[in-house]
């Protein structure tokens, strides 16, 4: 993942012995510096918007890859210090909001049941201190649901076809359902 600048990009390496390193390094292969390792599953890394912080998730270990000894849940490090928060949230696909204050995720929930199992999605949003975390979109339809960086769009995938639509906080969780139950 690009910082939004495109001078930095952040990634994961993966070993099978030791498990996985969160790595940030400028765009012209220099100045790689690891900001994590963990023998834990790294997944989603991305920029605050100023590219002075990096959020990710770990995933729950499984039999092909391990990972069974580290915590899973959303985190986020800070690049000068490389100090590591955990939020105490589980999600998938975490982003900073614009101002850098929130993190926002996506949860897999419990939608409808359809021909291939059970689907729903939704989009939650955690203070960087792991406070209370805020609903912003329910899908009950959808196999992934994504926010823009900007907070501006939201993409929806239902029954293997994608929608884009205007996103706008109003106080209260937006529902989307794009095909009938």
């Amino acid at each position: 993942m690009y910082s939004a600048d495109g001078k930095k990009i952040v990634y994961v390496q993966w070993r099978d012995e030791k498990g996985s390193a969160l790595v940030v390094a400028n765009t012209n292969g220099r100045h790689i510096k690891t900001l994590v390792t963990t023998s834990g599953i790294i997944r989603q890394p991305a920029f605050s918007r100023d590219g002075k912080s990096v959020t990710y998730w770990i995933e729950h270990g499984n039999r092909r890859m391990g990972g069974f000894q580290a915590e899973p849940g959303l985190y986020w490090v800070d690049l000068k210090s490389t100090r590591t928060h955990a939020l105490k949230v589980e999600g998938r696909s975490p982003q900073f909001s614009p101002d850098g204050q929130r993190i926002y995720y996506m949860t897999v929930g419990q939608g409808v049941l359809g021909t291939g199992g059970v689907a729903g999605r939704s989009v939650k949003s955690v203070p960087l201190d792991g406070g209370e975390a805020l609903e912003h979109i329910i899908a009950p339809n959808a196999d992934e649901l994504l926010l823009s960086p900007d907070l501006q769009w939201v993409s929806v995938k239902e029954s293997q076809r994608y929608y884009v639509m205007p996103y706008r906080e109003v106080g209260a969780p937006m529902t989307v359902s794009i095909l009938d139950p």
